[in-house]
């Protein structure tokens, strides 16, 4: 015999939004964002924005949960190192860094990538958290990229986040 559970909608016994998830659970996926033939060209040496709508966002359910964020993203550099890390704005406040070791990649090669990290921002529940790449060079004489836009057979930068039961 088959068992099945099938519901509309959990709640808790004395008020919505009360159910305990397991510690490490996933709770939710926030916005999945895939940006095409994206290529930002960046000869700085501090972390500047990817920008090109490459944002994913989240509102948690609970007050203390962490958010883990997948990216997979495409660099490029040449006689130059880059680095790329996710940066977190709460509430449209100003983005800040959820790490202090981005990502790294050596010079003179197209290298494909995934960052995972897992954030433990400061919030309250309501608050909408953006999380957007950040990419910075070595050296400011020559260019590091951030995908490969659409040279070649082009190329697809993907960035979700996950709330995760604390």
């Amino acid at each position: 015999m088959t068992s099945r559970l099938l519901v509309d909608k959990i709640e808790g016994k004395s008020a919505s939004g009360s159910v305990q998830m397991p510690s490490g659970s996933v709770v939710q996926v926030g916005t999945q964002v895939q940006v095409n033939n994206i290529q930002a060209t960046l000869t700085s040496t501090t972390f500047t924005a990817v920008g090109n709508g490459l944002i994913a966002s989240i509102t948690p359910k609970f007050a203390s949960s962490k958010i883990r964020i997948v990216l997979a993203f495409q660099t490029y550099s040449v006689s130059n190192y880059s680095a790329v890390n996710v940066y977190r704005s709460v509430a449209g406040g100003t983005y800040e860094a959820t790490s202090t070791y981005p990502i790294m990649n050596g010079g003179n090669d197209w290298e494909t990538k995934s960052l995972v990290t897992i954030d433990t921002p400061t919030y309250s529940v309501g608050q909408t958290i953006q999380y957007q790449p950040y990419q910075a060079g070595h050296n400011s004489s020559n260019a590091v990229y951030f995908g490969w836009g659409s040279s070649g057979r082009g190329s697809s930068c993907t960035m979700h986040c996950e709330e995760i039961a604390g």
